[in-house]
């Protein structure tokens, strides 16, 4: 008997020991496992008051951090603060990161998690905030390192997103250290290359108010065109008052005298009366149908169905080959015609030359009404286009193609284009009475995706 109970006691132990052992194998124990300030069961402590449901509690846990190794801290701060459900905790780990952003060890640490991230296409929110940290950092090894990253995102599948996020998350925050990582970004190579980053950080820059976003924000019009130009220039009319349109030298000489005066408190955002943006659309090289056509890279998609036959369709092509004829030496163009199916002129854009718009011209001229109208398959192949702006033109609800309900098309299209930005503009030929639901799906559409909605009534 003793010997069985001397040997089962043994095996105990053992067993013990090895579960012990694969639980801090496993990551289990990995916080009790490191080198503790003062107690052994600090860390341990720290995190139960991250996870805490107080919010008091989660607001004080922070500052105990510095009590750890930097190596503890940043740990707990990405992987439990970062990551938090809480946003209160999010935005106080955030900041810590941001008080460590000098850190050369800390900034590797970083660096070496999101490359980790994005070779497992596990990039989300943390990886967001991380980068945040990273942009941040005016430590020179550390700009460069994040710049060359950055580069690789954009290249990524996906990658487009998280910049996208990031730009937004950083326009949230409204702070003096997220408007100058906004700023940083907006000097980088890949602000030039890639539109929806451009877009993204230059709508960011129009939520605040902060006199240093003008700043930005004029700087950048100076050296922008297109859809982003316009957002710019459109911002500053709201929030002024002022005529200059698009011209960023006379939006810099107003600053220059506003600014010291300037407010939140005494500046209104509201949308001001109509007249005040005549100067802004009459800046516009083309119109159509009445719609400022700012975009450098855009597409035009006109409904051919059966219902567009006769004098519909004779004054929406009439309206498109003013358009076309008026769009300026460097834009880039095409155009779709959709019926049961999609059919574009060009599989690629075009320079808007007067060979090509006469090309352009004649296929539009020649399309004829036939058939259902495949909405969805038409904006679809639009997006598919590296472009600013789709001018989607159409007199029926879907009645084929992929997607047909009016709902899912405007989720589906909203959703593809999180990381495209594209502005796409809605025209609605005899929609039916104010309100239909033919005209709410394209005013939704339109909303949704940064562009304008106009109804031509016939």
């Amino acid at each position: 008997m003793r010997d069985r109970r001397f040997t089962a006691r043994t095996f105990w132990l053992l067993a013990l020991a090895m579960g012990l052992h694969l639980w801090s194998a496993r990551g289990g124990a990995a916080l009790a496992a490191e080198p503790p300030s003062r107690s052994g069961r600090l860390p341990m402590t720290i995190l139960r008051q991250m996870k805490s449901s107080k919010p008091r509690v989660r607001a004080a846990v922070v500052a105990k951090l510095d009590e750890l190794p930097a190596a503890t801290a940043v740990r707990l701060l990405v992987e439990y603060g970062l990551g938090s459900p809480f946003v209160d905790l999010r935005h106080a780990s955030y900041d810590a990161l941001l008080a460590r952003g000098d850190d050369q060890e800390v900034c590797d640490d970083l660096l070496a998690r999101v490359k980790k991230a994005l070779r497992k296409q596990a990039a989300d929110e943390t990886t967001c905030g991380m980068l945040g940290v990273l942009i941040a950092s005016e430590l020179e090894p550390v700009r460069l390192a994040t710049r060359e990253l950055l580069d690789a995102i954009a290249r990524q599948p996906g990658g487009r997103a998280l910049l996208v996020n990031l730009a937004d998350e950083l326009g949230l925050q409204d702070d003096e250290t997220s408007l100058a990582t906004l700023c940083k970004l907006s000097k980088l190579a890949l602000f030039e290359q890639v539109f929806a980053i451009r877009r993204t950080v230059a709508r960011a820059l129009t939520r605040s108010t902060r006199p240093e976003a003008i700043d930005a924000l004029i700087e950048i019009l100076g050296r922008v065109d297109g859809e982003v130009r316009a957002d710019i220039a459109r911002h500053l009319t709201t929030i002024s008052g002022e005529p200059h349109a698009l011209d960023a030298e006379r939006w810099r000489t107003w600053w220059q005298a506003r600014r010291a005066t300037y407010g939140a408190k005494t500046d209104s955002m509201a949308m001001r009366p109509p007249p005040v943006y005549q100067p802004l659309y009459a800046a516009a090289p083309t119109r159509y149908y009445g719609l400022p056509i700012y975009a450098q890279r855009l597409v035009f998609v006109i409904d051919t169905s059966g219902s567009m036959s006769g004098p519909r369709l004779d004054a929406a092509k009439r309206e498109l080959l003013l358009a076309i004829a008026g769009l300026p030496p460097g834009v880039w163009f095409n155009v779709l015609a959709f019926n049961g199916g999609v059919a574009a002129w060009s599989a690629t854009l075009q320079v808007a030359s007067p060979a090509n718009k006469a090309l352009a011209a004649a296929y539009v001229v020649l399309q004829p009404a036939v058939g259902a109208t495949s909405s969805y398959d038409a904006l679809a192949a639009a997006m598919a286009f590296d472009v600013e702006a789709v001018y989607f033109l159409t007199d029926g609800q879907p009645s084929s193609g992929s997607i047909i309900i009016p709902g899912q098309i405007v989720t589906v299209l909203t959703a593809l284009n999180h990381d495209r930005q594209v502005s796409i503009n809605t025209l609605g030929i005899g929609v039916g009475p104010p309100g239909s639901v033919f005209e709410l799906f394209l005013l939704s559409l339109a909303a949704a995706n940064h562009g304008v909605y106009r109804r031509v009534d016939q």
